[in-house]
């Protein structure tokens, strides 16, 4: 126990939002790392500048540590620590450190400096990417300063607890790997959003994530038994007997579902009057190729490019994305494989790239935009497209298409990249397929003529609801205001769906609304029969269609449609319960 001050008055039950599902109890672990610094100016700056390196040295090496060893899956948790890693590495970073060394700071200091000087220039931002960005800065420098000190966090107390709750006011990505993580049942963040990217990770690793309670921080101490229900958003400090029972039922219950849900990977995904769902998968990093063949999914249904781009330090020469490609498609044998090409910009920048300051840079210079206005790239990644596609099926897909003329564009760059492997006298793809992700609504009211000249579309969910309700998906206060199961939006998807199976083009989803159940439910009703999901949601998504009635649901759908209400969730819940489809 950390003391008891201020338990008297305090409450054992409290509500906040859940970031992530699921429930866990364990003991707490108070997350502290901010440091004071109390000597400003140097002695030697040599020495300080030797101290610098040899902390800076110590921690890239133990951040390497942490994550090479971690078996952390796969999915976008993966992406953001290793982006992590390399915001740690940056050069531009420690430049600015040693810079107010050389000014005559101390070590300390000069980290500090560093990051209060990033702060000013950031701190205004509207941009989530950016504030996200400082979050990480405000953890990392942190992360330094306690190997300045030499007192990392000692987490000794911890070592013989079998189920820990991390508490913390804010914390970054790796905050979490200074844990043992197989031990974390739940993690309780003070300031915290569905975006940032530790409950990202969180989340990824199946670990309940309650936020948004004013003064919890200071509540809760060190060693007391903690209960967090990311389910319903609530914790229970010191819980008694019966809250303690009801948690370990729902612990086993959801261990059923687990080992359940093990048992339909040799399963077909087929729904109960036998329609064939196409279920494949989305990857980013290498971590992402195991699931591949552990879900024994149909293929990968996007292929996120940028992240080879956002992990290496330069510009990745076209021999060494060949080599991403081809590793890809070596695991991926004989199943569908879609590249999407690169997609940067808005909250994806890469450290070697200048860019120019945006009011609104969601809906500015970014994705498809860049690259065919620095059009070598685009065609340096076509040609490693072709090159590791050698004797194959190549499908490549473009994002944040605005008009047919874009798509025209990107579609040309990749043929005259053909007809030059083709010159060239190299081994090419046994067949091309040119599709675009519909992402930009504008799109919509395009898309007959576009489908005249695509081979494929794919509709990524989470960009097209946030400019369909010009909404920031980030914005905590906008959280529970917009709903893609809402009339405007579905009619959307219905419009997408019926014109591609009209034109006989191949159609699917790979953004996050096809990784929720009750979501992809609502899919299935309008007509989408190719899903691409998170590996982690593979299992739940698989049980929801072996338990449902594609004419059944497909018939709701219609008559849902015509709703004006805010939300058809809850009837779409309804409706699942009743008819026994899983929608865990």
């Amino acid at each position: 126990m950390n003391g008891t001050k201020n338990t008297k008055n305090r409450k054992d039950k409290y509500k906040g939002i859940s970031l992530s599902n699921g429930v866990g109890i364990g003991i707490a672990a108070i997350h502290r790392r901010h440091h004071n610094i109390t000597k400003i100016f140097a002695e030697n700056k040599e020495q300080e500048l030797n101290k610098l390196a040899t902390a800076h040295a110590q921690m890239n090496q133990d951040l390497d540590d942490k994550f090479d060893a971690a078996k952390l899956g796969m999915g976008e948790h993966v992406d953001i620590l290793d982006a992590y890693r390399m915001f740690a590495k940056d050069k531009g970073w420690y430049k600015r450190i040693t810079d107010n060394i050389d000014g005559g700071l101390t070590a300390e200091a000069a980290v500090e400096r560093a990051y209060e000087d990033m702060w000013k220039r950031l701190s205004g931002t509207t941009d989530n990417y950016m504030r996200e960005r400082l979050h990480d800065l405000r953890d990392i420098t942190d992360r330094l300063l306690g190997y300045i000190y030499g007192d990392n966090i000692d987490n000794s107390f911890l070592k013989n607890a079998k189920d820990i709750i991390v508490v913390a006011q804010t914390m970054g990505p790796a905050d979490l790997m200074d844990y043992d993580y197989h031990k974390i049942r739940g993690l309780i963040i003070e300031d915290g959003t569905p975006t940032m990217h530790v409950a990202i990770v969180a989340k990824a690793l199946g670990i309940p994530v309650v936020s948004k309670i004013k003064g919890i921080y200071t509540e809760i101490k060190n060693g007391e038994l903690i209960g967090v229900d990311g389910d319903e958003g609530y914790v229970y400090i010191q819980p008694d007997q019966n809250v303690r029972q009801k948690f370990i039922d729902r612990l086993e219950e959801r261990e059923k579902l687990r080992k359940k849900l093990a048992t339909l990977r040799k399963l077909p995904s087929k729904t109960k009057d036998d329609v064939r769902i196409n279920l494949y998968i989305n990857v980013g990093l290498n971590f992402d190729l195991d699931y591949i063949s552990t879900t024994n999914c149909d293929g990968v249904g996007l292929y996120r490019t940028e992240i080879p781009f956002m992990a290496s330090e330069t510009m990745p020469s076209v021999e060494q994305q060949t080599q991403y490609y081809q590793e890809l498609l070596d695991k991926a044998g004989r199943k569908k494989v879609v590249f999407r090409s690169l997609d940067v910009g808005s909250d994806k920048l890469l450290p070697y790239w200048r860019y120019g300051g945006e009011e609104n840079p969601a809906i500015g210079w970014r994705s498809i935009r860049i690259t065919l206005d620095r059009r070598a790239i685009l065609r340096n990644q076509m040609r490693s497209f072709l090159r590791a596609s050698a004797g194959k099926e190549l499908n490549v897909m473009f994002p944040m298409i605005s008009n047919l003329s874009e798509f025209r564009e990107a579609k040309e760059t990749l043929m005259l990249e053909l007809e030059k492997e083709k010159k060239r006298n190299r081994n090419i793809p046994k067949k091309v397929n040119v599709g675009l992700m519909i992402e930009v609504p504008s799109v919509v009211f395009q898309l007959e003529d576009i489908l005249k000249e695509a081979d494929f579309v794919s509709v990524g969910t989470n960009d097209l609801a946030q400019f369909v309700f010009a909404c920031d998906r980030g914005n905590p206060r906008l959280m529970e205001r917009y709903d893609v199961l809402s009339a405007p939006f579905l009619r959307i998807m219905y419009a997408i769906s019926f014109l591609s199976a009209s034109a006989g083009v191949p159609c699917s989803v790979c953004g996050e609304m096809a990784s929720n159940p009750i979501e992809a439910l609502a899919l299935l009703g309008l007509g989408y029969r190719n899903l691409s999901v998170s590996g982690a949601s593979f299992g739940k998504i698989k049980s929801m269609i072996r338990t449902a009635r594609v004419e059944d649901i497909t018939d709701y759908m219609n008559i849902l449609l015509k709703s004006n209400r805010n939300s058809i969730r809850q009837q779409l819940i309804s409706y699942a319960t009743d008819h026994g489809i899983e929608i865990y």
